[in-house]
């Protein structure tokens, strides 16, 4: 059972969504996409947070399904994050400073796995990738929006997994 499920269709719930902005940070949507923004204010923020938490389940896999398209960064102090996770533990991906990777956060530490170094499919069109447009690699534009998935269970014994759907219909883990 989804434990929490956000749609932005027309306007922000905010019994299910809070969202903070400063400086010249925008929270917006349109045409079904929640649109959070910096603006160019070199301090500025915005971010969407779920009023509900996931709770864990023994035996049971957890996951996330989210859509997301990424601007394409320009400073190395910026970041852009989606996952699942709070201000002490979870996992999300996205751009720390002007490189894409994934993070597990752990009692408020921050792991940053960059791309070259994913131990998954690179999604980088090489011959090997399984991310593929008619069977054919190629490399995922991450201004696009994907859907991502993030799979975790059985805490501290089971692998943490990173997906993402191809233009092809397949789950690929990077």
């Amino acid at each position: 059972n989804n434990q929490i499920e956000i749609s932005f269709d027309t306007s922000f719930d905010t019994d299910l969504i809070t969202n903070a902005t400063t400086g010249t940070g925008s929270a917006s949507i349109s045409n079904g996409h929640a649109l959070y923004a910096t603006g160019t204010g070199t301090t500025a923020t915005a971010t969407g947070t779920s009023v509900g938490s996931v709770i864990y389940r023994p035996a049971h896999e957890q996951y996330a399904y989210f859509t997301a398209a990424f601007t394409t960064p320009t400073s190395a102090n910026s970041n852009q994050r989606i996952g699942i996770y709070d201000a002490n533990n979870g996992f999300f991906i996205g751009y720390q400073g002007t490189t894409f990777g994934i993070t597990k956060r752990t009692a408020t530490v921050d792991t940053f796995t960059a791309r070259a170094s994913w131990n998954g499919d690179p999604l980088d069109g090489s011959a090997n990738s399984e991310f593929t447009r008619n069977g054919t690699p190629e490399a995922i534009n991450f201004t696009y929006s994907n859907l991502f998935r993030i799979r975790f269970a059985w805490l501290g014994s089971a692998n943490i997994l990173f997906d993402v759907f191809t233009p092809d219909g397949k789950w690929v883990n990077f």
